[in-house]
């Protein structure tokens, strides 16, 4: 993989849109400190990846590695690692959470695509946080948890800020699928 370095995108933004323009990357990592990750910086980083070409949306995925130092970027790589690896040993813990469905369930699908992977899937209808509360495993216990539903400065639809800063993620690689600004706590208009 390639390595970019940036200071702030204030400053390099300019070096960092001329790189995603002439790379085309599919994915993209930004390490950063945890403070950095704020949703000032994750409006402007959507901002540049939408300018790469002349369509408004954004060219490329990336996600977050919040990392004070050396030793916890290495540790959060080295669990990423073991993840991939319980491939092979058993089957990997994906689990796409919807909030806002218009029913609680919790089935299991098969990605034709990703060699049959198990992909769980929680749908939690606004308003049933019993259910949630009941099923709390299936989301803290998975290795990789996409978060989808519609966003909003309070949260995700059907799940309250509260509660969902009370879920302990922290052995999880989390993607943030919720359309809005996908920052919960966060808007356009507050940014």
């Amino acid at each position: 993989a390639e390595i970019v370095r940036f200071r702030n995108l204030d400053q390099d933004g300019g070096s960092i849109l001329g790189w995603l323009r002439a790379n085309q990357p599919t994915y993209a990592a930004l390490i950063h400190r945890p403070a950095e990750n704020h949703a000032a910086f994750q409006l402007a980083f959507l901002e540049l990846a939408c300018r790469v070409d002349d369509d408004p949306f954004p060219e490329l995925s990336w996600g977050y590695f919040p990392a004070g130092d050396a030793p916890s970027l290495q540790a959060q790589l080295d669990r990423l690692e073991a993840a991939e690896a319980k491939i092979e040993t058993r089957l990997l813990r994906a689990t796409r959470f919807r909030s806002g469905a218009p029913a609680t369930g919790l089935r299991t699908d098969s990605l034709a695509w990703a060699t049959r992977l198990p992909l769980r899937t929680f749908e939690l209808k606004e308003g049933d946080l019993d259910s949630l509360r009941k099923n709390v495993s299936v989301i803290e216990e998975s290795d990789f948890l996409l978060l989808e539903g519609p966003g909003s400065p309070e949260g995700l639809r059907g799940l309250p800020r509260e509660e969902l800063e009370k879920l302990r993620l922290d052995s999880s690689i989390v993607f943030s699928g919720a359309d809005y600004t996908g920052v919960t706590g966060a808007s356009f208009d507050s940014a």
